[in-house]
């Protein structure tokens, strides 16, 4: 919506709304990165002994268990992917 506005030429409910995003964002859970994630694979992928994709749902569900709330499922889900092909 604020491009929307802007586009309108309304540029005081584009700044409004993007004022309301920054306030909401500060609340929001920011997801870990890429690198921090492949950690937390790799560091499951240990803990859980798994070696191969067949047991690939043990590896997501201590993921999920320890990193819901900071965890890009699909993020996730493909580094376990990555890392259990190249065993």
């Amino acid at each position: 919506s604020i491009l929307m506005f802007k586009d309108g030429g309304a540029e005081d409910r584009a700044a409004a709304e993007q004022a309301e995003l920054d306030v909401i964002g500060r609340w929001l859970p920011q997801l870990a990165d890429e690198e921090l994630t492949r950690k937390w694979v790799v560091e499951a992928i240990a803990a859980t002994g798994v070696n191969d994709m067949s047991k690939m749902g043990m590896v997501m569900g201590a993921l999920m268990k320890n990193h819901k709330a900071e965890l890009d499922g699909k993020l996730a889900q493909r580094i376990v992917k990555e890392e259990l092909l190249s065993k």
